[in-house]
């Protein structure tokens, strides 16, 4: 309307707690958000649909990269990302009843910096990853800046992956719950320790215990690789607890 891509509203006065709707059955580009909520008080960017469809963020590097705190991103289209879809940069972060598809590198990623606690649901994942280290979702958590951060997954539906794995996730602590994960080229969850390689200064290994609750999911191979791999990769392990 007055206002038509999300850049624009970032230009202006954007405070804690208000929501900003985004009209459906239209394409906008790109963002890079970066404004900030407070906690229990979040910015809540809300894809209404038109006619019966969601608003579509469509290409640059990151389609959407949320660098900010309290953000909540639902109800959008997310597609075209060279190098990430959705990037989760921020803390108290939810993506929620959305969809996420034809990334050609990575659907979801978290940053291995910077990274707090992110929540998934009602979010349709397919057709993203590349190769073997591109995946539809892949998460990490800054164990110094955000210690005690939760990758929280529920009521999610991944399928068709074009590379990689369903699922893979540095996070310290992973909650798998009630989704339905299927078609991975290699695995449909790898949950593993942090990349000693991506971590911040002041990490070590024993920072902290990566543990993971799987319940409630369905997992189904379409390929001949294992449904899981839990521990480490070769790059990160995890010292955790797995609870399947």
């Amino acid at each position: 309307r007055s206002l038509t891509q999300l850049s624009a509203v970032q230009q202006s006065t954007v405070n804690a707690g208000d929501v900003v709707e985004v009209d459906g059955n239209a394409t906008y580009s790109a963002v890079r958000w970066t404004k900030s909520g407070q906690p229990g008080n979040p910015i809540r960017l809300v894809g209404l649909r038109v006619n019966g469809a969601r608003p579509r963020l469509m290409g640059g590097a990151n389609t959407i990269e949320v660098q900010a705190d309290h953000v909540v991103v639902e109800g959008f289209d997310l597609t075209g990302g060279t190098s990430r879809c959705f990037y989760h940069h921020g803390d108290d972060v939810t993506l929620r009843d959305s969809v996420v598809h034809d990334c050609p590198a990575h659907g979801v990623l978290g940053a291995d910096q910077d990274s707090g606690s992110l929540l998934m649901e009602h979010v349709e994942v397919h057709h993203c990853g590349n190769g073997t280290q591109e995946h539809q979702v892949y998460m990490a958590t800054d164990e110094v800046a955000h210690p005690g951060s939760v990758f929280r997954m529920r009521y999610c539906w991944l399928h068709d992956a074009n590379g990689g794995n369903n699922v893979k996730s540095r996070a310290e602590r992973n909650e798998i719950h009630f989704n339905w994960i299927e078609g991975a080229v290699y695995h449909e969850l790898e949950l593993i320790g942090p990349d000693p390689g991506g971590a911040p200064a002041g990490w070590n290994v024993d920072t902290a215990r990566e543990d993971s609750e799987v319940v409630g999911n369905v997992l189904r191979k379409t390929a001949t690789t294992f449904v899981a791999r839990i521990g480490g990769d070769g790059t990160g392990w995890s010292k955790g607890r797995y609870r399947f």
